[in-house]
């Protein structure tokens, strides 16, 4: 479960700030996270999915007013690689929005991909995003025109 909150009892200020925590399915609490633009610069945890093989959480969410993909550990919910947008002609106009579309295809041997959607401007836009087993980056950034 995922989202996020302004309330001052979990992050230093009242900003926005993305949560993210674990139940299993006994509906116990497992773990939780709280990001406040620190170490990962999260605002909005907009949707989550499991991956085929139950290894991976792939988060989607919004981190400096652009969409993020974030890869967590579903048992105790650590970090494992953070993915954030970067756009190459900025737009002082350009809104985006994400509304949970993520999917992580993490069966095709060595390559995984991210399938994601987000609105840019009131339009659809779809990205696939290509990794490497055991090669990507804890934290990269991708570049979008």
């Amino acid at each position: 479960m995922g989202g996020n909150t302004t309330s001052p009892d979990f992050g230093p200020t009242s900003d926005y700030h993305g949560f993210l925590y674990a139940l299993d399915f006994e509906g116990n609490f497992m773990w939780g996270n709280i990001y406040y633009n620190v170490s990962f610069a999260v605002s909005d945890i907009s949707g989550c999915s499991i991956s085929q093989s139950g290894s991976t959480l792939s988060v989607i969410g919004m981190a400096n007013a652009l969409p993020l993909v974030m890869e967590v550990d579903p048992t105790t919910g650590s970090v494992n690689s953070f993915i954030s947008m970067t756009q190459s002609n900025q737009q002082n106009s350009a809104k985006y929005e994400t509304n949970g579309a993520i999917y992580f295809d993490d069966q095709s041997g060595s390559q995984s991909h991210y399938y994601m959607s987000f609105l840019l401007n009131d339009r659809l836009q779809m990205l696939k995003i290509h990794t490497t087993r055991n090669s990507k980056p804890a934290l990269s950034s991708i570049l979008f025109a």
